[in-house]
């Protein structure tokens, strides 16, 4: 990730404009331009996420890691509400909050997409063979074996 360049005070002062100040315990939610929920923020024609820039003025540059909520609100602001992460650790922390199911496609160890499973459950009904459709979707014979029998709930895992 880029690192946030030097700010001014004008430059701090122009990022609270757009933060909705709140109690220490409640969402500082960010009220300016979002993309996928998240503030954006920009500092010399370059655009940052708000919570990175809000991480950075409370307490330091976050560097090459992500800077994570423990609110799950993606707009919030509050640096207490903040915390450093690598991808798999917010990955893992979604999943566990049930932000996001971990099922079929969504899993990241998927090797097939949830229409391909639902095309492999089908073509195996008609007679092809599991060897066959195993080269027709370029995945492991074992793969098709956990599709066609319901091992799996849509899309499968690499071979586990």
């Amino acid at each position: 990730m880029r690192p946030i360049p030097w700010m001014s005070w004008d430059d701090k002062y122009r990022f609270y404009l757009k933060v909705d100040k709140r109690s220490d315990s409640e969402c500082w939610n960010w009220t300016a331009c979002k993309v996928d929920g998240y503030g954006m923020f920009a500092i010399q024609q370059d655009r940052f996420l708000s919570n990175r820039i809000a991480y950075f003025i409370a307490y330091q540059e976050p560097g090459a890691v992500r800077v994570c909520h423990e609110c799950n609100n993606r707009a919030c602001c509050n640096p207490k509400h903040l915390y450093l992460g690598t991808h798999g650790e917010n990955m893992k922390q979604i999943f566990l909050d049930n932000r996001r199911s971990m099922r079929g496609e969504f899993n990241p160890s998927a090797t097939i997409s949830d229409e391909n499973v639902l095309k492999v459950r089908k073509l195996h009904e008609s007679g092809i063979k599991p060897t066959e459709l195993a080269n027709m979707f370029h995945v492991t014979k074992n793969t098709i074996h956990k599709i066609v029998y319901y091992r799996t709930h849509l899309g499968v895992t690499n071979g586990s």
